[in-house]
Parts: structure tokens; C-alpha cells; sequence
């Protein structure tokens, strides 16, 4: 099965280093071959106060996107992101597809500055 590019974007706002090592580790265990941006700090969008902590990921994989969806749901849950606290605004860890494949999601974000800078940062 043929391998297909694959970006994700992590955030954290709530112990935020401590939960992108924790993500960056889980991530490392799934995919075996993934790199990562730097972390960087960003002010909210939208609601909210507390910082975030952000950074990229690339790999590939052979997964179909639904698979893949649903495993990065179960990645942010095993993290401890719960609904209850989303509503707080409280975010332990966001974990977003941002390509698959040749496709891009969240068009929004790749306006983002720093999305912007974290993609030069891995070549993208």
C-alpha cells in the first residue's frame, strides 16, 4: 500500500510542555518515523487566556483517513482531553490533521503565522 505524506499539527494550552513531550513520545510509538517542528508559544484564538504551546509533525502512512481520524481521537483521549474541559476552554492536547495525502484540512490554519513558520522550519 502506498505511503501517503501526512501533517499534523499538536497544541497545548494547559501544562503545555509536559503535554507536547507526552504527545511528541505517543506520536513517536505510532508512527516510528515522524519529525517535529520546534515548539512554539502562541496567544490564543478566540476563547481563552492561557498560552499555547505548538509544533508540527510529518510522517507517512498507510492508513486511510477515517482510520487515522478515529486513532488520533484515541491519541487525544489517552492524553487526558476530555469534553468537560474542552468547554473550559482547558486544551491538554489538540492533535489536528493538516494533510493527507496531496489533500489540505483546516484551510484556516495554514493562514496561521505560526503554522507559517513551523512549515519552513521542516522544509514543507
Amino acid at each position: 500500500m502506498k505511503k501517503k505524506k501526512l501533517l499534523l499539527c499538536l497544541g497545548s494550552n494547559f501544562d503545555q510542555e509536559e503535554n507536547i513531550a507526552k504527545a511528541r513520545k505517543l506520536l513517536c510509538n505510532i508512527f516510528g518515523d515522524i519529525v517535529f517542528s520546534q515548539n512554539l508559544w502562541t496567544t490564543p484564538i478566540g476563547k481563552g487566556t492561557s498560552l499555547y504551546l505548538n509544533c508540527l509533525a510529518i510522517t507517512e502512512t498507510t492508513m486511510d483517513r477515517d482510520e487515522l481520524n478515529a486513532l488520533l481521537k484515541q491519541a487525544e483521549r489517552s492524553l487526558g482531553r476530555t469534553q468537560t474541559e474542552k468547554e473550559k476552554n482547558i486544551v491538554r492536547i489538540d492533535i489536528d490533521m493538516l494533510q493527507y495525502d496531496k489533500q489540505k484540512l483546516h484551510p484556516e490554519d495554514w493562514e496561521r503565522y505560526y503554522v507559517k513558520q513551523l512549515l519552513q522550519q521542516l522544509g514543507s
